[in-house]
């Protein structure tokens, strides 16, 4: 009985020993959280790299943004990151989702690199103690290492003074301070040179100023064998034979009283050389030094600055007339005209007789008045011809300037503006000192002058070119973007006159007179054209330059302050290269926004890491 009992108790000892049943309910609780959180671990990863993308690109957003401004020189790491970290945390968001570890500028190479750390809370694989998951980005941005050449066009004109009109806008003082800003992000970080990046200026008035230091270079025309340099000078005072003497304008300059020299000058190549980029090789392509002639004495004429018969001239032909009358009263005067006599004296001697004073010597202006000889029923008059008294070119010998001003577009420099074109440089220094050139100082150094806008693009063009005049400019290349910044605040300038020679000024193209005397002269205008026919052209002539330079796949940004005319805004919309890329400010202090979204628009940039 006892050893039955113990037999059956050890029986159910060992069957309680075997029994799994309670076991397996205890481990299969334990293994459920596990498997639970292994299977959560594929979403709670997919939400890891979900906030991992979206932190990839907005880090990619802040370096893009930032790398223009962590590339100026005195840009702290810090500010950098302070500023980047606020841009992602406001597209992923501010809860520490993610964290800048590393910011690091190489203004060397123009990067930007940012490390980060994204950290994302976690649903399933929290249940085995796992809170957060975590991963790093990185983003680099670069600017594109290709060259960029940019040259600036910038209006001096005499309508660029900051008092213009007395509505104190500071027109020339927002430009150049637009300029400048304009430079330093085309610049960026560079303190000193950047060599994937050039700069030109050409500041342009009615001319351009392409410098005296350039005035032994061969393609200036200073030999006289260009019909051009001939032009309103002549050696015989005979208007009627053809002057074909050879003479140096430059040195005409050395050859007045007092220290006078060439202020770096020329004119408009004449057509069609005026509006592209013929290499100057020939005698005309080659660019004539301007000398504003001396204007006649006599007639009202904007520009005498010289006395027109100095010792050194021999006497100039003239023209006598005498009207012969049936009849003189006191009541009446002279009536019943029966002749008329002119006796022409040349200044080669001699006499000669006709009914009128020679044509070719027009217009003749009388000396003196008309004296009366009642008794024989005669009037005389004594008459000089102003052509000749214009191109005698005897009278700079030794010619005493009486009047040279070129604010007042007088003397032989008349309107050709003071600064002179910049070529493209790397030099960050040398482009800010061009453009500060240009700073009006109170009162002092303000623009001055008329406005040949059409001048100012064929000289950008000649900048950027790789051949002369200037020949800074890289070979055209698909990795070398060149761009044209073309800013006027005003029409082309034109004012004709009834005058001999057509115009109050001389312009660019000589005076219309001077497309006159020559066939296919290449100039613009004649005399009796109306100040909107010279606009005209010379508003395609504008175009014609802009046409020549986006030939060359040189892109052409245009700015028009305070632009009215309609004619106008056409033709520098017309001359930009494209519907974005032409600006009217309406205000001079908005300058600086246009000149600096269009530099932002030529750092274009791309991200490296």
């Amino acid at each position: 009985m006892g050893a039955s009992l113990i037999n059956r108790l050890s029986t159910l000892l060992r069957r309680f020993g075997r029994d799994e049943g309670g076991a397996f309910a205890l481990v299969f609780g334990l293994m459920a959280i596990v498997l639970i959180a292994l299977g959560g671990a594929t979403v709670d990863y997919v939400t890891l790299e979900q906030v991992r993308n979206r932190s990839q690109i907005a880090l990619d957003a802040a370096a893009l943004a930032l790398q223009p401004d962590s590339q100026i020189v005195g840009a702290k790491t810090t500010d950098i990151q302070r500023e980047a970290q606020a841009l992602v945390d406001d597209r992923v968001g501010g809860d520490g989702v993610v964290k800048i570890l590393t910011t690091t500028i190489n203004r060397t190479d123009g990067k930007l690199y940012f490390l980060a750390e994204v950290n994302t809370s976690t649903t399933f694989v929290a249940l085995v103690g796992v809170n957060s998951m975590k991963a790093r980005i990185q983003s680099e941005a670069m600017r594109r290492q290709s060259q960029l050449e940019v040259v600036m066009v910038l209006d001096n004109s005499g309508s660029m003074n900051d008092y213009f009109e007395n509505r104190n806008q500071f027109r020339m003082t927002n430009l150049v301070n637009a300029a400048r800003n304009a430079s330093d992000i085309l610049f960026a970080g560079a303190s000193t040179t950047d060599p994937n990046v050039r700069i030109g200026i050409v500041p342009f008035t009615q001319y351009v100023n392409i410098g005296t230091n350039n005035a032994n270079q061969p393609w200036l025309n200073r030999s006289g064998n260009n019909p051009i340099v001939r032009d309103n000078f002549d050696s015989d005072a005979n208007p009627t034979t053809a002057f074909t003497a050879s003479f140096d304008r430059i040195n005409l300059f050395g050859q007045l009283a007092g220290l006078y020299s060439w202020g770096g000058c020329v004119e408009a190549r004449q057509s069609p050389y005026d509006t592209n980029d013929t290499p100057p090789t020939s005698p005309e392509t080659r660019f004539v030094p301007l000398f504003v002639p001396d204007e006649p004495d006599t007639g009202g004429f904007q520009n005498s600055y010289l006395n027109d018969d100095p010792a050194a001239c021999t006497v100039e032909p003239t023209c006598t007339v005498v009207w012969k009358y049936n009849n003189y009263s006191n009541r009446n005067g002279f009536t019943g005209l029966i002749s008329t006599t002119a006796t022409f004296k040349p200044a080669s001697g001699g006499t000669s007789t006709g009914t009128s004073c020679p044509a070719a010597y027009d217009p003749w202006v009388q000396t003196g008045s008309v004296s009366s000889n009642t008794n024989n029923n005669t009037q005389t008059a004594n008459y000089v011809s102003n052509r000749v008294r214009q191109e005698r070119i005897c009278k700079y010998n030794g010619g005493i300037v009486t009047k040279a001003s070129r604010s007042q577009a007088t003397g032989p420099n008349a309107d050709c503006p003071v600064n002179a074109v910049l070529p493209l440089t790397a030099n960050r220094t040398t482009v800010t000192n061009a453009i500060e050139k240009m700073r009006p100082v109170l009162t002092l150094n303000q623009p001055e002058g008329g406005t040949n806008i059409a001048q100012g693009a064929i000289w950008g063009l000649h900048v950027l070119s790789p051949g002369l005049p200037f020949s800074e400019g890289a070979a055209y290349d698909p990795n070398v973007k060149k761009v044209i910044i073309l800013m006027t605040d005003g029409d082309n300038f034109a004012k004709p006159n009834n005058n001999m020679n057509g115009s109050t000024f001389y312009p660019a193209y000589g005076y219309p007179y001077n497309n006159t005397t020559r066939a296919n002269a290449g100039r613009l205008g004649a005399p009796g054209w109306t100040e909107d026919q010279l606009m005209s052209e010379m508003d395609d002539r504008t175009l014609a330059a802009c046409a020549s330079a986006k030939a060359n796949d040189i892109e052409i940004f245009t700015i028009g302050l305070y632009s009215t005319t309609s004619s106008t805004i056409q033709m520098l919309k017309d001359c930009s290269s494209g519907a974005s890329d032409h600006y009217f400010p309406a205000t001079a202090d908005n300058l600086n926004s246009v000149f600096e979204s269009i530099a932002r628009q030529l750092q274009p940039l791309r991200i490296t890491q």
